[in-house]
C-alpha cells in the first residue's frame, strides 16, 4: 500500500474536522436534552416514591435513569473521540468497530431530524488506511447524504458487501412514499463529497455516485497484515 499513498492536503483536512465536529456538537447539543429531561423527570418521581415508601415501580424508574445516563454518556464520549489525535500512519482497523464508534452520532443525528437509520455491516472486515481519513471521509458522505433526506421523513441506510479484495459500503437516502422527495444535491454537499473523495483518494480508496446516495470501494486486507486493530 505504502507506494500508492498520497499525500493528504492536512489543513484542509482539519478545517473540514473542525467543521464537522461542531456541526455534530451542535446536533447533540439538542438531542442531550431530551434524555437530561427524562433524567430529571424520573429522578423526582424516585425521590417522591422512596420519601413515601413505596418500592414498587422504583427500580424501573432507576432503570430508566440508567439507561438514559449511560445514552449520553456514549453519543459525548464518541464525540469526545473524535476531537482526540490519532496516529499518522497508515495501519489495518476492523471496519466494524471503526462504524460503530461512528454510529451513536449519527443515530442521535437521524433521530433529531427524525429519519430512520438502518444499518446493516456485521461482518468484520479489515481496511488498510488511516483511521482519522476513514471516520472523517464517511462522516462527510453520511452529512451529504443526510443532508438531501431533509426533515422529510425517510431512511438512510449504511449497508456493506464485500469480496476477496475489497469492501464496498453503500449510503443512500430514501424518502418516504408520502413525503417530499430527495432534495437536489446543493453546493455544500458537492462540497462535503469532494472532501471525502480527496481523503479516500489517499489511501486508494475510490468513490462512486448512486441514484440516492454514494458507494464508498475501500480495499480489503487480512487482520494479520496490521497491528493497529486496538
Amino acid at each position: 500500500m505504502d507506494s500508492e499513498l498520497k499525500p493528504v492536503d492536512e489543513e484542509r483536512f482539519r478545517a473540514n474536522r473542525f467543521d464537522l465536529v461542531s456541526s455534530l456538537a451542535d446536533d447533540l447539543a439538542h438531542e442531550i436534552k431530551n434524555p437530561l429531561n427524562s433524567i430529571i423527570i424520573n429522578l423526582e418521581v424516585l425521590k417522591v416514591r422512596v420519601t413515601r415508601g413505596e418500592a414498587e415501580g422504583a427500580l424501573d424508574r432507576a432503570s430508566v435513569i440508567e439507561h438514559e445516563a449511560r445514552r449520553l454518556h456514549l453519543m459525548i464520549d464518541r464525540l469526545l473521540q473524535l476531537l482526540r489525535p490519532e496516529r499518522a500512519t497508515d495501519e489495518t482497523f476492523a471496519l466494524d468497530q471503526v462504524l460503530d464508534e461512528l454510529m451513536p452520532l449519527v443515530e442521535a443525528r437521524s433521530r433529531l431530524a427524525r429519519n430512520t437509520l438502518a444499518f446493516d455491516c456485521d461482518a468484520a472486515l479489515y481496511v488498510p488506511m488511516r483511521r482519522d481519513l476513514f471516520k472523517f471521509a464517511m462522516l462527510n458522505i453520511l452529512t451529504a447524504v443526510h443532508e438531501r433526506l431533509g426533515e422529510n421523513g425517510g431512511t438512510l441506510t449504511l449497508s456493506c458487501q464485500a469480496d476477496e479484495r475489497e469492501v464496498r459500503l453503500d449510503i443512500t437516502a430514501v424518502a418516504d412514499p408520502d413525503s417530499a422527495p430527495l432534495a437536489p444535491p446543493s453546493a455544500e454537499y458537492e462540497r462535503s463529497l469532494g472532501v471525502a473523495a480527496a481523503l479516500l483518494d489517499s489511501s486508494g480508496a475510490t468513490m462512486d455516485a448512486l441514484p440516492e446516495g454514494i458507494r464508498m470501494v475501500v480495499p480489503r486486507v487480512e487482520a494479520a497484515q496490521g497491528d493497529g486493530l486496538a
